[in-house]
C-alpha cells in the first residue's frame, strides 16, 4: 500500500515506534499502536484507531523503530479517490479502504465515516483515481481523538 501523506511540512509531526512482528506496511501506509503489544502495526478498512502515516517500511523485525508521521486533529492529509473525482465530493464524509496496493478514500463508505473531504489535489475533476485533501474524523485519532490512552 501507499501513498497517503500530508502535503503541508508545517503539518509533519514525526515521531519513532517499535513496528509490531510481521506488520507488514510500506512507506506511505496508515497504522495504529496495537493494544496488546504497544507496537505499530498497519491499519484495516475503516479503522478504529489511526496513529499517523509510517515514512518508513516495516522491516519484519519486531521493536524496530519506525518513524511515523503522527496524524493530529485537523492535520490535511492527501488520499486518493477509489473512483472518479467529482466537485460535488468535497464536504462530504466517508470510509477509507485499504488493500494490498494501496489506502484509498471509499466513495461508496458512507457508514463508517473516516475522512471527510476539503478539496482536490492537483488532479482535474474528473480524474479516475485522483487524489483530495482530506481531514480524518477526531474520534479515530490516537492523538487529540477519543482514542487517547
Amino acid at each position: 500500500m501507499a501513498g497517503v501523506f500530508k502535503p503541508y511540512a508545517d503539518q509533519e509531526c514525526i515521531r519513532y515506534f517499535q513496528e509490531k512482528a510481521s506488520a507488514g506496511f510500506a512507506d506511505g501506509d496508515l497504522v495504529y499502536t496495537d493494544d496488546t503489544t504497544g507496537q505499530i502495526a498497519i491499519c484495516g478498512g475503516d479503522p478504529t484507531c489511526i496513529l499517523g502515516i509510517a515514512r518508513k517500511a516495516a522491516s519484519g523485525t519486531a521493536a524496530t523503530m519506525i518513524p511515523v508521521d503522527v496524524i493530529r486533529p485537523g492535520d490535511e492529509v492527501v488520499i486518493a479517490y477509489s473512483t472518479t473525482t467529482t466537485q460535488a465530493a468535497i464536504g462530504d464524509s466517508i470510509g477509507i479502504v485499504t488493500t494490498t496496493t494501496a489506502v484509498t478514500a471509499d466513495h461508496t463508505e458512507v457508514t463508517a465515516k473516516r475522512v471527510t473531504i476539503h478539496a482536490l489535489y492537483k488532479d482535474a475533476v474528473g480524474a479516475s483515481g485522483g487524489r483530495y485533501v482530506v481531514t480524518f474524523i477526531q474520534k479515530y485519532l490516537e492523538y487529540g481523538g477519543n482514542n487517547v490512552a
